[in-house]
């Protein structure tokens, strides 16, 4: 062998001894997509007609008897316990302020405790924010769960209200058809066919059902609401339900809402907040609020994305000499309480002028109501087949007016919903 053979051959044992031989690891393969399902393989088939063979469908006489179910009990829910009950039974907002109940983190032991440390004032800045983050954001998921409550509170005495009265009217309605069919067995022409009665009377009661089952889902969801037990008596609304005639003071309005929303106090304890220290926090509400408030989410659903990442906050790194970004900072916040500023008080006045519309609503179905009830005695003397229709409308005004005076109040706590009123106080009712 070449001395120069020699030395290449002992290079190369050098080389394998530093380096090493490494085999290729064998590669998994991937395996092949599932082959999709096949298509189903349908008959051939002629048309024929899509209807139900009768014989196995259930049957009923709408013109029998009707009232409640039997062993129906109640119990009595007011507008104040029901506002009261959702405020108390607001999941996310126990969640946020339980959050509030952890205890700070303990600062380490200094070998200089008679010295600041600026690590630990850091730390109980940023956590002073998020304490009061989450105590504006439980207000407002609490605001909002008692106007949903209320809203579903007042639907439902909608519903009874106008249910008693559909009772209350079939035992008119049956009167009037015996009339009509005594008077046609004695040879008398009556300006009512007794079928056309009969197929009201059938309406009567489909629609008197679907109230029903309106009640019974309006009573699962006002439970759920209140932290009520599911099943048992139903809720049965109480209250003057009374309506005020008095002229809003919109503007007035507007200026409650600008002091008392949750919301804008969110955006506001950030923008008072911000600090070098606190620049982490501030960065992350304005990555989740410039899409959740800006972006006109729900403002439960904004308030819930928005301050649901800060139950755990361990914070991005920055400069805290960056006074650059901070300005920046400052000026983002600045935009977006002003434009939360404005769709606030827009919200409030669009609340308003609902309700001042729903109260001329009221006044009218009263007019309705009154004149329908003014011409009772006079249809009373004129005979059956003029008291009894004369009856029946004078009923059907009255349903009007407890559907108007329920969307006035519907109406009332939207207005106060908008002003950020209804988690601690109670929005302004006619007494």
């Amino acid at each position: 062998m070449t001395t120069r053979a020699q030395i290449a051959g002992c290079l190369a044992a050098a080389v394998l001894s530093v380096v090493g031989c490494h085999t290729p690891k064998p590669v998994t393969p991937i395996p092949p997509p599932r082959p999709p399902a096949p298509a189903p393989d349908l008959p051939a088939t002629t048309p024929v007609p899509v209807e139900p063979d009768y014989r196995t469908l259930p049957s009923t006489d709408p013109l029998g008897k009707l009232g409640k179910p039997a062993g129906t009990s109640f119990r009595a829910l007011s507008e104040e316990e029901c506002r009261r009950s959702a405020v108390a039974h607001t999941a996310l907002a126990d969640v946020l302020e339980g959050e509030n109940d952890v205890p700070s983190p303990a600062p380490a032991t200094r070998r200089h405790p008679h010295k600041k440390d600026p690590e630990a004032a850091k730390a109980a800045a940023v956590d002073a924010l998020f304490r009061e983050l989450r105590t504006h954001a439980a207000e407002e998921t609490r605001n909002r769960s008692a106007a949903d409550a209320l809203e579903q509170f007042f639907r439902l005495a909608d519903a009874e209200g106008r249910g008693e009265l559909m009772r209350a009217a079939l035992p008119t309605l049956d009167q009037l058809r015996e009339a009509v069919a005594k008077a046609r067995a004695t040879g008398v022409r009556v300006p009512v066919e007794p079928d056309e009665l009969d197929r009201q009377r059938a309406s009567f009661v489909g629609t008197l059902a679907q109230a029903d089952l309106g009640v019974e889902l309006l009573n699962i969801d006002l439970k759920r609401r209140t932290g009520l037990p599911a099943g048992g008596d139903r809720l049965w609304p109480t209250g003057s339900f009374a309506v005020a005639d008095s002229p809003i003071d919109v503007e007035s309005a507007v200026q409650v809402a600008l002091a008392n929303r949750p919301d804008l106090k969110f955006l506001r304890a950030a923008y008072l907040g911000l600090t070098p220290d606190t620049l982490p926090t501030v960065r992350e509400i304005l990555r989740t609020k410039a899409t959740d408030v800006a972006g006109r989410a729900g403002p439960a659903q904004a308030a819930a994305k928005g301050v649901l990442p800060y139950l755990s906050h361990s914070g991005s790194k920055c400069d805290p000499n960056d006074a650059a970004e901070l300005e920046v900072r400052r000026r983002q916040l600045y935009t977006l309480i002003a434009d939360r500023e404005r769709a606030a008080a827009d919200e409030t006045r669009a609340a308003a002028a609902m309700l001042a519309a729903q109260g001329k609503q009221v006044a009218l179905a009263r007019w309705r109501a009154d004149r329908a009830n003014a011409k009772l005695p006079d249809a009373k003397k004129a005979g059956p087949f003029v008291e009894l229709p004369a009856v029946l409308e004078a009923h059907r005004a009255r349903a009007d007016v407890i559907a108007a005076v329920m969307a006035w109040h519907q109406a009332r706590v939207k207005l106060a919903a908008a002003q950020g009123l209804l988690a601690g106080g109670t929005p302004e009712s006619p007494k």
